[in-house]
């Protein structure tokens, strides 16, 4: 029988962080960029921002920043670490590989196949 240990998280000091009052909307899904910003997304909005300043840097259409995102998006993080021209980009069930150079899917697939859960 396996052994279960719990585990204590604590969170980061100073977090979490109120956002900037100038973010008229509540992110649902946020993904990072090569130069330290974020983006935040909210329906068809978009937001970078700077999260060492807590300051929103620009505000959009994300469809036509972003176009070709999933619907239902949560989360990403880059393919490879440390690179940000392609993007594993989450919704509650499927993974996405997503392009920033053509701004399309790649790649679809189930989450629990993306994690190897039998």
């Amino acid at each position: 029988m396996d052994e279960i240990s719990t585990v204590l998280f604590r969170l980061a000091e100073g977090w979490p962080k109120k956002l900037h009052h100038r973010l008229l909307f509540l992110p649902l899904a946020a993904f990072p960029l090569a130069n330290g910003t974020v983006v935040l997304i909210s329906g068809d909005v978009f937001s970078t921002y700077d999260l060492k300043s807590n300051t929103p840097i620009a505000i959009g259409d994300k469809e036509k920043a972003f176009p070709n995102l999933p619907d239902g998006l949560v989360s990403g993080i880059p393919v490879i670490s440390g690179r940000f021209d392609a993007y594993n980009l989450f919704d509650k069930q499927t993974v996405y590989e997503y392009s920033l150079k053509t701004m399309k899917i790649l790649l679809a697939q189930p989450l629990k196949n993306f994690l190897l859960c039998k």
